[in-house]
Formats: C-alpha cells, sequence, structure tokens
C-alpha cells in the first residue's frame, strides 16, 4: 500500500494541494448539507417511533421496559435523547443527529481517502458516499443506518492513521478506539460485522511490521471491540436493568409479541431465485435505494481485486455483500430459509469501501500523460456524480412514500382542522398510532390524545412508551369524542403496523355509522388534498369521526 505525501518532503506542492483540497471540502460539506435541507425526510412513523420512545424512557429517568432491537441501539438513542432535550419533542429534534452523523461521515471518508490514496480520492470518495440516494434520504430521518456508517468510516480512518503513525503507542491507541467504533456500528446494526474482516485484512497487509507485531495490533483492536462491548452491556443494565438487553426472555415475559407483516419475496419464491435476485440487486437501482451508481458495484468488486491498494477493500466489498445476501436466515418448520428482508439499506456502509475503490480508478485515470481524459478526469467525475444524483430524485420517493409515511403526512395535517383543534374532546385511536405518530400533535394538543383496544389485547404495548399505559381509556360514543382509525380498523381488522392489536369491537357500530364531515384524500402526486365526498375511495382514507356534534368527522389519506 502506497504511502500518502507527506507536507514535509513536498511543502510547496502539498501547501497548493491542501488549499484548494480545504475548499473543496467547505464546498462538499455545504452541498451534502444543502441537499438534505432543501428537501428533509422527516418523520416516517416507522424505526424512528422506536428511537423515540427509548429516547423518552431516557429522559423520563425510567427503566427501559419493551426489550426491541430498536430499543437496544444505543448509539442512536443517546444522541436522539440529547436532541430532544436541546431542541424539544419534535420530529426535527429526531433526525437532526442523522444529519449531523452524515456530515461526520463524509468528513471521515475524506480523511480515509486521502491517507490512502491522496486528497483528490478522498473528496471524490465522500462525494459519492453523500450523494447515494439512501445516504441522503436517510441523513434527515430518525434511522440507524447513516449512524452506521458515520461509525464505520470513523473506524476506518482512525485504522488507517494509526497504522500510518510512526510510534508504537500512538498506533496502538489509534487502533484501540478503531476496535472501539467497531463494536458502536456493529451493535447498532449486526450486519456491519464484516467491518472486523476488512480492518482486519488491512492491518495484516502492512509489510513495515513483522508478523508478531501486526497479531499485537489485531489484539489491541479486539480489545478495542470489547470496551465497547461492555460500554453497552454497562449502559443497558442502567437504562433497561439488563446487562445483554435479552430480547426473547422479556417478550414471553409480557406474553409476547404477534410478527409484523412485511412485505417481502413471495413464499413460492425459491432459494435460489432468492440469492439470484439478491446478488442481482444491484442492478436495479430503483430497488435498492443505490441510485445509478449502484449497478458499478460488481464491476468496482472485479476492477479493484487486480490492484494492490485496493484489494482488501474489494474483498471487503464482495465478501461482505455475498455474506449479507445469505444471512440473516431462519428455520421454519425444520427447512432452512432465507429472510426476504434484504435491500440496500442494509448494506448501506458498504457505499464507503464501494466509493473509495471508484475514487482509486478516477486517481489513476488522472495519473495518465499526454492524454486530454486524464486532466479531466476528476472534474467529469464529480460532474456525473452530483448529475446522477439529481436524476436519483425518483428513488427518494420509495422509501418516503411508505404507508406509515403517509398515515404520518395526514396526521400532521388533520391537526390544522378547526374540528379537530378547536375544543377539549379526547382524540382516540389505537395503541400504535399513538405510539408512531403522537409526536406530530403539537404541544395543547398532546393531553387530549388516548388509546382503545380490545379487552383480549396482550399487555406488551403498554411497555412502548412510558406513558402509554395511562393513556388507555373506555372509548366513548362519537359525539363525545374523535377516532382516528383507517378503514380496516374501523372494521375490526388491524393494519399490519398494529401487531395485531385491534380497536374493541363492541364499540365500533355507533363509529361506523358516522359521516365524514371533512375529507382529505392521497392525489396522485402523492399529496393529501381536500376532497369532496363522491371522490373518495375507502381504500384511500384515514378516518378522523366524531366530534362535539353526532354524526360529524374527518377523512384523511390512507396508503
Amino acid at each position: 500500500m502506497d504511502r500518502a505525501y507527506s507536507p514535509l518532503t513536498q511543502v510547496p506542492q502539498a501547501t497548493r494541494e491542501t488549499r484548494w483540497a480545504i475548499a473543496g471540502l467547505i464546498a462538499l460539506l455545504a452541498l451534502t448539507l444543502s441537499v438534505r435541507l432543501l428537501d428533509p425526510t422527516g418523520w416516517l412513523g416507522s424505526d424512528d417511533s422506536g428511537y423515540f420512545a427509548a429516547a423518552e424512557y431516557i429522559l423520563h429517568g425510567e427503566t427501559i421496559q419493551r426489550v426491541h432491537h430498536h430499543y437496544a441501539r444505543m448509539a442512536v438513542i443517546v444522541p436522539v435523547a440529547g436532541s430532544i432535550a436541546i431542541f424539544g419533542s419534535t420530529a426535527t429534534a429526531i433526525w437532526l443527529p442523522s444529519l449531523l452523523a452524515s456530515l461526520i461521515c463524509v468528513l471521515a471518508v475524506t480523511w480515509a481517502g486521502r491517507m490512502l490514496f491522496g486528497w483528490r480520492e478522498g473528496l471524490l470518495a465522500a462525494l459519492m458516499v453523500s450523494m447515494v440516494p439512501y445516504f441522503r434520504v436517510l441523513s434527515t430521518a430518525g434511522f440507524p443506518d447513516v449512524h452506521v456508517c458515520m461509525w464505520t468510516a470513523i473506524s476506518l480512518a482512525l485504522a488507517i492513521c494509526g497504522l500510518r503513525s510512526e510510534t508504537a503507542r500512538k498506533t496502538g491507541w489509534l487502533l484501540l478506539a478503531s476496535g472501539f467504533c467497531v463494536s458502536m456500528a456493529t451493535l447498532t446494526k449486526i450486519l456491519t460485522a464484516p467491518l472486523v474482516g476488512a480492518l482486519l485484512l488491512l492491518i495484516l497487509q502492512d509489510t513495515d511490521r513483522s508478523r508478531s507485531t501486526k497479531v499485537r495490533l489485531a489484539g489491541v483492536f479486539f480489545v478495542g471491540g470489547i470496551v465497547g462491548i461492555i460500554k453497552e452491556g454497562l449502559f443497558f443494565q442502567w437504562a433497561a436493568g439488563d446487562f445483554f438487553f435479552n430480547y426473547h426472555a422479556h417478550m414471553s415475559a409480557l406474553g409476547g409479541v404477534p410478527t409484523l407483516n412485511v412485505a417481502g419475496t413471495p413464499e413460492s419464491t425459491s432459494t435460489w431465485n432468492l440469492v439470484v435476485e439478491r446478488l442481482t440487486m444491484m442492478f436495479h437501482p430503483i430497488s435498492s435505494g443505490w441510485g445509478t451508481l449502484g449497478m458499478l458495484y460488481w464491476f468496482a468488486c472485479a476492477v479493484s481485486l487486480c490492484y494492490r491498494p485496493t484489494r482488501w477493500l474489494a474483498a471487503w466489498l464482495a465478501g461482505a455483500y455475498l455474506l449479507l445476501s445469505i444471512c440473516p436466515i431462519g428455520i421454519d418448520q425444520g427447512a432452512i430459509k432465507l429472510n426476504p428482508l434484504f435491500h440496500g439499506r442494509h448494506i448501506l456502509p458498504l457505499c464507503i469501501p464501494f466509493a473509495l475503490c471508484v475514487a482509486y480508478w478516477v486517481g489513476r485515470t488522472a495519473s495518465v500523460r499526454f492524454t486530454g481524459v486524464a486532466k479531466i478526469a476528476f472534474p467529469m467525475a464529480v460532474v456525473g456524480v452530483v448529475g446522477l444524483a439529481v436524476l436519483d430524485r425518483h428513488h427518494l420517493n420509495g422509501f418516503v412514500n411508505r404507508p406509515t409515511s403517509r398515515i404520518g403526512i395526514a396526521i400532521s395535517q388533520l391537526t390544522k382542522e378547526p374540528a379537530l383543534a378547536d375544543g377539549d374532546a379526547p382524540i382516540f385511536m389505537t395503541p400504535s398510532t399513538y405510539w408512531r405518530y403522537r409526536i406530530l400533535f403539537p404541544d395543547h394538543l398532546r393531553p387530549r390524545l388516548f388509546v382503545a383496544a380490545a379487552p383480549d389485547t396482550p399487555d406488551w404495548w403498554r411497555k412502548t412508551s412510558p406513558d402509554i399505559a395511562n393513556r388507555q381509556a373506555t372509548l366513548p360514543a362519537p359525539r363525545d369524542a374523535f377516532l382516528i382509525a383507517t378503514p380496516g380498523q374501523l372494521g375490526g381488522v388491524p393494519e399490519p403496523w398494529d401487531y395485531g392489536v385491534s380497536l374493541p369491537e363492541s364499540v365500533l357500530t355507533h363509529w361506523q355509522r358516522a359521516t365524514p364531515l371533512t375529507i382529505l384524500a392521497r392525489m396522485p402526486d402523492r399529496t393529501i388534498q381536500r376532497v369532496s365526498p363522491d371522490d373518495v375511495t375507502e381504500d384511500r382514507l384515514l378516518i378522523l369521526l366524531g366530534g362535539s356534534q353526532p354524526r360529524q368527522g374527518v377523512a384523511v389519506a390512507r396508503p
């Protein structure tokens, strides 16, 4: 692996390049920030609800009761809790830590690329990471993936910096910190575990150290990871009273939680077809969420294996993808089956080695002499990446335009309706609807929120947030309250995201006979607009029924 240039031996050239690099880095950060704030993803009512609930427990000084993997990601819920403590309990406060994580990730990728190949390669790699559609979408959403990318990039940069250090003590400390960051990434999302193998390859290929030294450095790296694991265990001993955060034990004690119905590969799909679909996922940019750049994924692996400086990155790209395309696996009636829930978001941290590999090829092209293409290789690459990012705007819709997000948009609009905002009538909904969307209600409406559930519902949902158990009340008649429910819920059938918890059927008859007062429907352009009753179809509605007068209500969009 070639050493990066040293400013001490090439002062004039390094100074000029450094000045341009700093200007380029400032422009890159400005571009990264602007494309996110121009069209932020916002509240999706999905995983972000879990991190918000876990943060609520911490801020209330209460023990986390519901042990779910969304509650088990300390690297997400602690920043979210800090953001809420500073900015208040708003949806924006939930995704601000992701925005900061995306900026730190861009900086760390630039740093890593600069140490491996040079400033231009580092800036180009960071630009590619910044422009990946999934990365852009999740940078303004309360999801863990951008946090995982941040810890991955930091651990990579620390490992490279440590191996380039001339002092043994500094090398040891940096590798210890790198191992700690790897544990942060892996504990936040276990699918990041192949990063351990990639950094070990980096350590072992260092030709300037003896085998025994490399083994010691690998040991220091693992110690850092163990420190991270112990740190997280101590945190959950304090936050949840459980060092190992034992999900299955807690769920059994709560009576079990029904499995969420996730749309995935049909059961008739064979294992072979499923594997082929996963291996070719990057050739379908719309489904992968990586955009058009993702179609270069396997080409990047193949070409990078031919060059020593990128061989370990290519091994990381290929090995991690192949492993994660098969895992996780499950056992169904004694047969091993692949989990169909696998897409580009789960392998998002691999955009980092992918971008570094592509940046290296561009750098090699630019190093070729006497060709016009070589002189403009980097400018062409920058224009191409930004251009493809603009063309890939439609990739954002696939993630944002999900059922729970559309429900959230409709509820946000409902909170401004005079029929709901004026007065003091209680507002009822299912437990899951309350858990997902309470944050969208302004402060003056939140005291009026209550939940209704069927009498035979297991008690597990009462542990999803600190106050939800106190919100349960008997659903009154339509003239005395509002009810937010989809047509399915109104008919006694839970939505998939209700986890089997339905409304009390004995009371629903009166609500089913109520007539809408105001109707907001989802339009073809994905906006939520007011329409007349004649334009309403039942499968497009989220219904708000009831109010101070009998037979009144409001209907809004449903997926």
